[in-house]
């Protein structure tokens, strides 16, 4: 008997299939994460889907439509990233605002009004179709909705049916295209009045600028009875600005003809194969369906909001409120890039749709980018030094001023770790291409505000850290400024030898002795909570909590520090720095951090291998969602909330709805998913190739499973863990074959298999497993008897559907 098992386990072993599998039906899985909203007249706690903070969403990453029930029963918003003014600098008009010069700006909606008063509604968010359907009850009887915008051709469909005695009728309501900032535009010049001509079916809405530049929206709408019942089909299509009167308008009309003529089903078609495609690039699932129904509506979110085959201006790069610009006085209508911008676009690489991405590389790297870049630097620099902006600041990149001290002057090379990471991921060497030079020029401009002092080191002038109060301002080597400066140095030397005889470098001399140069970090021994750890700046202890965690870089996001043993210096400084951000706050000014902050320590706790307080900074964030926010000593509100259609309010008290709704903001929720992301994989800042898996876990979920998420260096990671024990790991590479992965949950008594064991290295005294993968083979890590690698959902803990308002 003992010698028959032993020959059936080598038979196992032998047989071991190292391919996942993963066995996912989308549309059921897809289901349980719906946003769902439903309200009823007779029931005061229940309320109709309002603006930007209640919408349902569709796009196809460049124009979407917003529904809600705001000025109508139903309404259709339109949206378009590029509908911009172009007020650029040195042009007639141009304020040297990006709110007054080259804003979003408005398009206009579709009213869907009914002939009875609605009594009650029901509204879904279908991912799996990426459409939005609902249902209007009135009194006169019923109207069924259907909404999506074209995954591949600029058309916004909305289908309405009317029965039981109901009829309905869709009115045309297009918004001036000015700026919604008039209050802080002084002798603001409006544009052109708008232009509508219509027939009897279809309409022409023209926007000029001052440019001359036009953009236009065209609709067409078919009524046809089914069923006894009246149906009306619209197809819009609007297109941001372009030279002259017609051009946008005659390409809208060509897009509506077409897409008139394919019909109703056929779009439908070919717009849900797209999504289907897309969803099953990666996966994961895990117990808590709170948090997993928001990562997936931020993957939605993601394909919805951008796509790397836009043209300028915009690239179809995601700004802070993508498709669904919704004028209001929010703070950022545009790119804000003191940490906006970079957070962005964490949750990319590693969800493995870097294709989107290419959006963000094609921008960033531009010759209308490039040129904003060099505009933003001294003039006597401008032969070689680039710089992003310090404010808000358009497509152009422009910040209408110098980037000098006292202002931050960094943001372009926090901005370029992005792109690194963009490069990291997928080995792809036009990105490499790309991001050198961008990444000299970022470098060069601090050169040039580097001066060397009597201690042998470069240092800085004071340059405040951003949104530290402003007040306090240190002694210089702003902890920002320098951990961004040696980021800089390391990776440009880094990226040169990687580029070979295409560097444009010959000597690297400089470099290497200007980061030989480069000065310690200022280092606080006050405790925690009394600004212990990494300062702000020479002088300056992070002693007053905020929001921001740029002066902790050094340790994360940049890996300047090394903090990979629990015993090291630096992880020790690494730690105390964060709990000391974390712990400095108190009940009185908990709301001095913003829903960022949130995201950003859970990401930190990932990376420290402190699982449950990685969550249980996610969790805080989940538990403020609109419209259960947080009242302190009846004083303190949180206007950062999440909102109910995983949106963000940001910073600001609303008159109407209250302290809940903030500035339309996108870029939280994002980094929120890429946090969900580092509980399961991430991979190490320094080094290309190390990566740890289920490093940021918490016990309390009982089941995580991932598919096909992407680790630095290219390789694709799939990963099975129940009850706080990790079943399998397994690794696909693409690009390097060297690579070094840290896992929790296998046990430390119990011996790790490798298959095919031509590929494990050693095992260090850290647990950490090196691997020299022969043939770009798939290796899977395992304990035990060899593993079913069957990824299938979790079962969840019945909290599908949280999302919506119901």
């Amino acid at each position: 008997m003992l010698l028959l098992l032993w020959i059936l386990l080598a038979v196992a072993h032998a047989e071991t299939s190292n391919d996942v599998n993963l066995s996912v039906d989308w549309e059921s899985f897809l289901k349980r994460s719906d946003l769902i909203w439903e309200w009823n007249i007779s029931n005061n706690n229940t309320r109709p889907p309002r603006g930007w903070w209640g919408m349902a969403f569709t796009g196809n990453g460049i124009l979407g439509a917003m529904v809600t029930s705001d000025e109508a029963p139903l309404v259709v918003g339109v949206g378009r990233t590029d509908v911009v003014d172009d007020r650029l600098p040195g042009t007639a008009h141009a304020q040297g605002s990006a709110k007054c010069d080259v804003e979003r700006l408005p398009i206009g909606d579709f009213h869907v009004n009914t002939k009875g008063t609605v009594i009650s509604g029901y509204m879904r968010l279908d991912l799996y179709r990426a459409r939005v359907i609902g249902t209007l009850t009135t009194n006169e009887g019923k109207v069924n909705f259907t909404v999506f915008t074209h995954a591949l051709s600029d058309i916004n469909a909305l289908q309405v049916m009317a029965f039981d005695g109901e009829s309905v009728d869709i009115t045309w309501v297009p918004k001036q295209g000015n700026t919604s900032w008039p209050s802080s535009c002084h002798n603001y010049v409006p544009n052109p009045p708008l232009q509508t001509n219509c027939s009897t079916d279809s309409c022409t809405t023209t926007q000029s600028l001052l440019s001359g530049a036009t953009y236009a929206t065209v609709y067409k709408t078919i009524s046809q009875q089914r069923e006894g019942n009246t149906v009306i089909t619209m197809f819009s299509s609007t297109i941001g600005p372009h030279p002259g009167q017609t051009t946008a308008s005659q390409k809208a009309s060509d897009l509506v003809t077409t897409a008139t003529q394919q019909g109703w089903e056929r779009l439908v078609t070919s717009h849900e194969s797209w999504w289907n495609s897309y969803y099953p690039q990666s996966f994961i699932s895990l117990t808590d369906l709170q948090m997993e129904s928001f990562y997936w509506a931020t993957i939605y979110k993601m394909g919805s909001g951008t796509r790397g085959n836009i043209p300028p201006p915009s690239f179809g790069v995601l700004d802070h409120t993508g498709p669904w610009f919704y004028p209001s006085k929010t703070c950022c209508p545009l790119f804000n890039w003191d940490m906006n911008v970079m957070v962005t676009f964490w949750v990319f690489p590693t969800s493995n749709r870097h294709n989107l991405n290419d959006a963000f590389v094609r921008w960033i790297s531009s010759k209308q980018v490039h040129t904003g870049l060099v505009s933003n630097v001294p003039e006597e620099f401008r032969s070689d030094s680039l710089a992003a902006p310090h404010n808000i600041a358009g497509f152009f990149a422009s910040s209408y001023q110098p980037v000098e001290p006292p202002e931050y002057v960094s943001n372009l090379l926090w901005t370029l770790v992005d792109l690194w990471n963009q490069y990291r991921f997928t080995m792809n060497n036009t990105v490499l291409e790309l991001f050198y030079p961008l990444l000299r020029g970022a470098v060069h401009h601090h050169l040039h505000l580097a001066t060397e002092g009597k201690d042998g080191y470069l240092h800085f002038e004071p340059t405040m850290s951003p949104e530290y109060p402003s007040e306090y301002i240190g002694e210089g080597d702003t902890t920002y400024q320098l951990s961004l400066f040696k980021w800089g140095l390391r990776t440009l030397i880094k990226a040169c030898k990687l580029l070979g005889k295409k560097c444009p470098d010959t000597d690297l001399r400089p470099y290497v002795e200007a980061l030989q140069k480069a000065p310690p970090y200022a280092v606080s021994n006050e405790a925690v909570g009394h600004g212990g750890g990494l300062m702000v700046a020479k002088n300056l202890s992070f002693a007053t909590s905020h929001r921001h965690f740029s002066h902790l870089l050094p340790c994360w996001n940049l890996g300047e520090l090394d903090w990979g043993n629990a015993h090291d210096e630096e992880m020790s400084l690494c730690r105390k720095s964060l709990l000391n951000w974390v712990n400095i706050r108190t009940p009185d000014n908990l709301n001095a951090w913003d829903a960022f902050s949130y995201a950003g320590a859970s990401s930190f706790y990932s990376r420290c291998h402190q699982g449950n307080e990685a969550y249980d900074q996610l969790r805080t964030l989940f538990k403020y969602t609109w419209p259960n926010y947080s009242t302190l000593n009846n004083t303190m509100s949180f206007p950062w909330a999440m909102q109910p259609n995983t949106f963000q309010g940001e910073g600001t008290y609303d008159p109407v709805e209250g302290p809940s709704h903030g500035d339309p903001t996108m870029e939280t929720p994002l980094a929120m998913a890429s946090a969900i992301q580092d509980m399961m994989l991430f991979s190490d800042d320094n080094v290309t190739g190390t990566f740890r898996v289920f490093w940021g876990t918490p016990t309390t979920l009982k089941e995580v499973y991932f598919f096909n998420l992407l680790a630095a260096g290219g390789f694709s990671v799939s990963a099975s863990r129940k009850d706080g024990k990790t079943q399998w790991v397994s690794i696909n590479p693409s690009a390097l074959s060297d690579c070094t992965v840290f896992v929790d949950g296998f046990d430390s008594a119990q011996e790790i298999s490798v298959n095919p064991t031509g590929a494990l290295s050693r095992i260090n005294k850290d647990g950490s497993i090196v691997l020299k993968i022969p043939n770009k083979q798939t290796v899977l890590l395992y304990q035990g008897i060899p593993p079913n690698t069957t990824i299938t959902p979790t079962i969840g803990d019945g909290n599908s559907n949280w999302w919506g308002e119901h």
